[in-house]
């Protein structure tokens, strides 16, 4: 499977397409356990898309290869709107089973989060937009390979661990100053 020909923000008119809406449920209830019931309907992945959807503080992107959605990602900001510094969460990132391994996940971290920050942040008086943003992921331990994407960008180290779940799970962080781009210098 090539790389998706484009990554998009997604609104509640696009999710309001039952093909692309129930694309992103089928692979948030793989990728996401509290999701799924066991009985393969994705009526609960719905409902968290859509409520995340609707709230003020969550942005998601989609990326798609021709117009099959290929995985999606979710930030959103924490601890309110009007921190001088703002700490914005890596929520969720997903990718279809079989698109895994074409780099899509790097793809939707670095493609989106420069718009995540300035779209989350656009209601708050106190940021600047030369101010550093805080970025935080939390994921399982024993996650392997989602790890190593995660310790490529998140280069601040572990700040955090919790059993939330009933798997242990860490915090990984960085501070990033404007222009908020992930990538590498080199790239």
């Amino acid at each position: 499977m090539s790389i998706p020909t484009h990554i998009t923000g997604a609104s509640s008119a696009m999710l309001d397409d039952p093909k692309t809406l129930e694309e992103i449920a089928s692979i948030n209830m793989l990728a996401f356990s509290g999701n799924n019931a066991g009985d393969n309907n994705t009526r609960f992945a719905k409902m968290q898309i859509r409520s995340n959807l609707s709230s003020p503080d969550y942005r998601y992107y989609i990326a798609f290869r021709e117009k099959e959605v290929v995985g999606y990602i979710g930030w959103k900001v924490l601890g309110g709107f009007a921190r001088e510094h703002p700490v914005i969460e890596l929520d969720q990132i997903a990718i279809s089973e079989k698109a895994r391994g074409n780099r899509i996940a790097p793809r939707l971290i670095e493609e989106t989060v420069q718009d995540a920050v300035f779209a989350l942040t656009a209601t708050n008086p106190r940021f600047q937009h030369d101010s550093p943003v805080h970025l935080v992921v939390w994921t399982y331990a024993d996650n392997d390979s989602a790890n190593k994407i995660y310790d490529y960008y998140f280069t601040d180290g572990v700040n955090g661990s919790r059993n939330q779940y009933g798997n242990d799970e860490v915090m990984k962080s960085r501070t990033l100053e404007a222009p908020y781009s992930l990538k590498k210098p080199h790239e």
